[in-house]
């Protein structure tokens, strides 16, 4: 009886040893049968399109060759892109106003004319579909995109950025024998620096350093404007360290120009030749010329805040935005994937434009195709990282225009700085309310 027992247990153990053996030997062929296609990915189309692309950023038709034209035709010979360019009769509000829609949009990274009309494609989903990998893109980028939507949808690709660096003359550096700019500087280190080579020498007034903008100098602490909550303007403490940092820049003997100019010292840079420094977007376009007429050159890391090291301006993707009224929606992704592919990222990087695939060996050959850029610190660009997007909001514009009054007036020594920015807020707070009584 005991053995009989021992046996039946014995044959027991050894089906159940022969059943665990079989489930092992074929465990994709169980996987497949449990869930048919799941990593399937999805076939690309190959259905002949011509896809409409507006380009609002206004690259050069040499530049929408080779980031758009170029590799979808290498890539998708099946797609055709029809590019539109700002004009008569082409702006944006006129093909609103038509009813002529193009299938995708090379834009700014203020889309609030998009969503205002109501075109964006939320993209996460054709993402998914195509298994585009996302992880490549640079994630500040994607997250300042995601910003727009209340729920987090991805509204655009980003293709390229600015970027903020310093730009400075070499030759004012040595005339004075003051040693240049360097990475990781602080704007205080900076101030300092630009005290050294603002110098007037017969009859020449060289100026240290130019802010270039209140907007552009604040931009790397991300300052919020409005409370998304009350709508309420916030002008916060830290405007008050942005107009006195400011203006120990312009209180340095011999460094106030005449007048503010916004974003438009390139020239003063690049052909006058008495800057010394300017922190500034990308200029490598204008510099061509200028380092044809003498122009000595380099870069360095754009200055940071004390509260905000290794930052720069916010922000400032150039993306790729599909329209919901698109017919060809497997293609449109499919030109996002060309103009995102490594090998194209590439090739504007050495072309001088910065891109949105955070690749090392795209940062490694930025402007190599650029002869007068040889030699250059490009790689110091790098350093920095865009600073967070702020809130968009429809009311920004009607609290930044006190703001920058406000500066404006106390560079022309009209009042004091807490004067100014107590009246940029009363000002804003009642623009921003006349704006809610008005329904705009």
């Amino acid at each position: 009886m005991l053995r009989s027992k021992h046996k039946s247990i014995a044959g027991i153990v050894i089906l159940a040893v022969m059943l665990a053996a079989c489930g092992k030997t074929n465990p994709a062929t169980n996987s497949t049968q449990d869930a048919p296609n799941a990593a399937a990915p999805k076939p690309l189309s190959t259905e002949p399109a011509t896809i409409v692309l507006y380009n609002q950023q206004l690259y050069s038709k040499e530049e929408m060759e080779r980031i758009f034209i170029e590799p979808v035709k290498k890539k998708f010979p099946h797609i055709t892109l029809d590019i539109i360019y700002p004009g008569k009769g082409t702006q944006l509000a006129d093909l609103i106003a038509a009813g002529t829609i193009p299938d995708m949009f090379f834009f700014k990274p203020y889309i609030e004319e998009l969503i205002d009309a109501d075109i964006p494609l939320s993209l996460d989903d054709l993402i998914k579909q195509s298994q585009y990998d996302l992880n490549k893109i640079d994630k500040v980028y994607l997250d300042a995109i995601r910003s727009y939507s209340p729920d987090g949808k991805l509204l655009g690709v980003p293709v390229t950025s600015q970027f903020y660096a310093l730009w400075y003359n070499k030759d004012i550096f040595d005339k004075f024998g003051v040693p240049y700019p360097k990475d990781g500087m602080t704007w205080e280190e900076t101030i300092e620096l630009a005290k050294q080579v603002t110098r007037n020498v017969d009859g020449v007034q060289y100026r240290g350093i130019d802010p270039n903008s209140y907007f552009n100098f604040s931009s790397a602490l991300s300052l919020p404007l409005i409370d998304p909550k009350t709508e309420k303007p916030i002008i916060s403490d830290k405007w008050k360290y942005v107009f006195e940092t400011m203006m120990k820049v312009y209180n340095i003997p011999g460094n106030k120009p005449a007048k503010l100019v916004d974003n438009q010292l390139n020239s003063v840079f690049a052909k006058d030749m008495t800057l010394a420094m300017i922190p500034s977007f990308n200029i490598l376009s204008s510099l061509k010329d200028a380092s044809a007429k003498g122009l000595n050159w380099d870069v360095a890391q754009a200055p940071s805040h004390k509260d905000a090291p290794n930052k720069y301006y916010q922000v400032d993707s150039h993306i790729l935005v599909v329209s919901k009224t698109s017919k060809y929606k497997e293609q449109v992704m499919q030109v996002i994937m060309a103009a995102t592919a490594e090998d194209t990222q590439v090739a504007l990087s050495r072309a001088g434009r910065m891109a949105a695939i955070n690749s090392p060996e795209v940062k490694k050959q930025f402007a190599a195709d650029l002869p007068y850029a040889q030699g250059k610190n490009m790689q110091g660009i790098f350093k920095s990282q865009p600073s967070a997007f702020t809130l968009q909001h429809k009311y920004n514009g009607l609290i930044r225009g006190p703001i920058k009054s406000a500066f404006q007036d106390v560079f022309d020594g009209k009042t004091d700085i807490n004067t100014a920015l107590r009246t940029a807020e009363e000002k804003a707070n009642a623009a921003v309310q006349q704006a809610k009584e008005t329904g705009k």
